[in-house]
């Protein structure tokens, strides 16, 4: 049989006999201290006495210890509570606990009490800043260019594209290369490690540049028969390039520092040709209006450096932000490390902005100061970074979120939304001495502007669509004008790396980067070209003339590098437009004096020597063109040193 129910009477006497902070107690409100557990508030409070003194939280599934466990702890609890003191126990009870409870909002009590430390670092209270609404003028010491851009002449004399693109890729960086990969070389394999000189680097370099505009499924198949490449077949053995991709190697692994010590790189592996690129990319003198943005280089490589970006289609890949010119050349750039708030990385006299705001810091040191160059930024603007920059004679201007910007004055979103398509407002106010503006134009969404090179006065019209798909007239404000104009560089550079990129995958993380910078280099080598030549070769002939130079080439010991280009050359150049019955190679190939040698062929065919009609059975062997070379011409000598 079931036992009978207890009454309603028989359970409240129940609960009435336990009077504990530990029991059940219907009577007993939790949230007030226990005055029998009170402490004296004439000592100083500690770990072990807050530890008693705050509620005890309620937990789901929280098991009751055992009655001895329960004992003890008790004991424990009761030893460590000191005793209340004479005057504090003639209270009554419920003064007693008024009494204990710590003061709520009076500064004086705040100071005398002791407040545990602090895990993170306090925030920074907001600066009084005050808007007004007018326009900001800029003056004209402000606006006009003080600053050369103009090439130096050892650029200016360059005349092959292997000549400019050793000027940023230079020799000292590939002997560099071989000297670590042969280090790694002898590490991995002591008693057995192969020899791989500096033209096998050269050349594997001259590979890595031809792939990047002829693709096929895989590398090992442009090797094949079918449908592979002539030049990379005859340059080196499908073999020899597996081996040299295995072993390259840009860094001593025995000096790398591990990831919890102080020092400690992560991308030590490629930093050597980092800064080395870095280096040669920066003295090249900086155009009047640059911009700063993100640049992205897919990889499917397992790397702790790939952040996640989920508002770019790939949301797995390096991180790159880089400081461009109108043009598209890459003055300077930083790889995303999750290192970009590192202290050690700050000079002295840099304050502290951010991890982006810091990062827009160390790329604008390169730019000359005083000389009001133009800088143009997205998402890493704030009111700090462009008074810091402009106390440099360096002006800012770039969107913003509406949080960065203190004390703002500005219409809401809703309430811009109700003005017509292409209302703009502006605020203007002064922060130690510079004047920032701040305009918010509604286009199909509001956007938010910060500067302090220009502001919304004049106002303009440009061209949007409407609902009907027709091209309608709307103001625009100077400063979105401006920032349209010169915003572009970063991705005018995505573009000319998105034709021709190497889609050579590989295991190690660095091998990914090293071929994305490769691709820059290229892509930068062949905009100095085009200021310098004009515009007169496709960015595709550019890398096919680079590749073929670097995969035939070998030490020169005539004509010198800047010399102006002799007869003999402009003829062979005019002559190519016109079209060659055979292929005829480019100007460091044929003078570089290594393994020309005649060959006698069957057939005869019209010798390439320019102003030469004869017909001759002899080949050079490199070259793979006809030459005279008889006891009446010696055509061979002169096509390979003039």
């Amino acid at each position: 049989m079931s036992s009978p129910m207890p009454s309603k009477e028989s359970i409240t006497s129940l609960l009435m006999e336990s009077d504990s902070e530990d029991e059940v107690d219907i009577f007993d409100d939790d949230s007030v201290v226990d005055p029998s557990l009170s402490c004296s508030s004439n000592d100083s409070s500690s770990d072990s006495e807050n530890e008693y003194t705050k509620p005890r939280k309620k937990y789901k599934d929280d098991p009751l210890p055992s009655t001895s466990s329960r004992g003890k702890d008790i004991t424990e609890r009761e030893s460590s509570v000191p005793a209340l003191s004479n005057e504090q126990a003639s209270f009554p009870v419920h003064e007693r606990n008024i009494q204990n409870k710590p003061p709520s909002s009076s500064a004086e009590h705040l100071e005398d009490q002791k407040l545990p430390p602090m895990s993170k670092k306090p925030k920074k209270s907001p600066r009084d800043i005050v808007w007004k609404s007018k326009s900001l003028v800029v003056p004209d010491c402000q606006s006009k260019f003080l600053g050369n851009d103009q090439l130096p002449t050892h650029i200016s004399d360059l005349e092959t594209p292997y000549e400019f693109f050793t000027e940023l890729f230079t020799e000292s960086l590939i002997d560099h290369i071989v000297q670590e990969t042969i280090r790694y070389n002898v590490q991995l394999n002591p008693g057995k490690a192969q020899e791989i000189t500096k033209d096998d680097i050269r050349k594997y370099i001259g590979l890595c540049i031809v792939m990047s505009y002829i693709h096929v499924p895989s590398s090992r198949d442009y090797w094949r028969p079918s449908f592979g490449n002539k030049l990379v077949q005859e340059t080196m053995s499908v073999n020899h390039f597996e081996k040299i991709r295995k072993y390259i190697h840009f860094a001593n692994n025995e000096d790398a520092v591990l990831q919890k010590e102080p020092g400690h790189d992560s991308l030590f592996k490629i930093r050597p040709v980092v800064e080395e690129l870095r280096k040669n990319f920066k003295k090249i003198p900086m155009e009047e209006c640059l911009s700063i943005d993100e640049q992205i280089c897919p990889t499917k490589a397992r790397s702790y450096l790939k952040p996640h970006l989920p508002s770019k289609p790939r949301r797995w890949d390096y991180k790159l932000v880089v400081l461009c010119g109108v043009s598209g050349y890459s003055y300077d750039f930083e790889i995303y490390s999750s290192r970009e708030d590192n202290p050690r990385q700050r000079l002295s006299e840099e304050p502290d902005l951010g991890a982006s705001g810091n990062v827009v810091v160390r790329l604008s040191r390169g730019i000359p100061k005083n000389c009001n160059y133009k800088v143009y930024c997205d998402t890493y603007t704030s009111i700090d970074l462009f008074v810091h920059l402009a106390k440099q004679g360096i002006y800012t201007l770039g969107t913003v979120r509406k949080n960065r910007i203190p004390n703002s004055k500005l219409p809401s979103e809703s309430e811009m939304n109700k003005k017509e398509r292409g209302a703009s407002v502006e605020m203007v106010t002064t922060v130690e001495g510079v004047d920032v503006s701040c305009v918010a134009w509604r286009d199909n969404k509001v956007v938010l502007l910060l500067s302090t090179l220009c502001g919304e006065i004049p106002i303009t019209e440009t061209d949007r669509l409407d609902k009907a798909r027709k091209n309608v007239a709307i103001k625009c404000p100077n400063v979105v004008k401006h920032y349209n104009k010169h915003m572009g560089g970063v991705e005018l550079l995505d573009g000319l790396l998105g034709r021709h990129e190497n889609r050579m995958r590989s295991k190690k993380w660095y091998l990914r980067l090293f071929y994305h910078l490769l691709d820059v280099t290229v892509v930068n080598a062949w905009l100095l070209y085009r200021r310098v030549h004009g515009d007169k070769m496709r960015l595709a002939d550019f890398r096919e003339e680079v590749a073929e130079s670097l995969c035939k080439m070998g030490h020169r010991d005539v004509a010198n590098r800047g010399s102006p280009s002799s007869n003999t050359e402009q003829q062979i150049q005019m002559k190519r437009k016109r079209g060659f019955a055979s292929h005829v190679p480019v100007k460091n190939v044929r003078l570089d004096n290594i393994s020309h040698w005649p060959d006698w062929k069957p057939t005869r065919q019209r010798c390439k020597m320019p102003q030469c009609k004869s017909l001759t059975y002899v080949h050079c062997t490199k070259c793979g063109v006809a030459l005279c070379l008889n006891k009446d011409k010696n055509c061979f000598a002169g096509f390979h040193t003039t």
